[in-house]
């Protein structure tokens, strides 16, 4: 927009960054003041603002489903079951990130670097020999969150359905 003026004489690029808890459509404006090296008056500007907020880190996969989450359906526990999935940092992608919590607690988590930077291949496994467990309702699921355990702001998690029906 600033642009548009005649005969600009230098331009700034500005990034606004807040901590992003939900996805949402955002409409607001900002107000820019700058103070001309030469003495002259300062200049303001009023800049409208909008666009779609998403989380941090995405989960990307076949088989996740936004809003319901992973159904690893019904397991026997007489195998070792192994889940795959990639998980991008969509901002500020040179940010290390963790497993930073996951349920049901027998579930492995691997977190592992990827080919490209921002993205990470995550394993989840279920081992051989677990117990019964039912994780497949909505007041009793399981989930898998990611992000920088030094900042609780850059996180996403996901839901996880299942069952694991151990094998006499």
């Amino acid at each position: 927009e600033l642009l548009k003026e005649k005969d600009p004489k230098s331009a700034w690029k500005v990034v606004i960054k807040r901590p992003v808890l939900t996805t949402e459509d955002y409409a607001d404006t900002a107000v820019i003041k700058v103070q001309p090296g030469d003495g002259s008056p300062a200049i303001e500007k009023v800049v409208a603002l909008s666009g779609k907020t998403r989380k941090p880190i995405a989960f990307l996969s076949p088989e996740i489903r936004a809003g319901s989450g992973l159904d690893l359906g019904t397991l026997t526990s007489d195998k070792e079951h192994s889940f795959h999935l990639t998980v991008q940092v969509r901002a500020e992608p040179e940010r290390a990130i963790k497993v930073l919590g996951v349920v049901p607690d027998f579930l492995q988590t691997d977190l592992k670097p990827g080919e490209r930077d921002g993205y990470y291949k995550l394993t989840l496994t279920v081992p051989k020999g677990v117990e019964t467990a039912s994780f497949n309702r909505d007041d009793k699921r399981g989930y898998v969150e990611v992000g920088d355990p030094e900042d609780k702001s850059f996180q996403n998690w996901f839901p996880l359905y299942g069952a694991v029906v151990k094998l006499q």
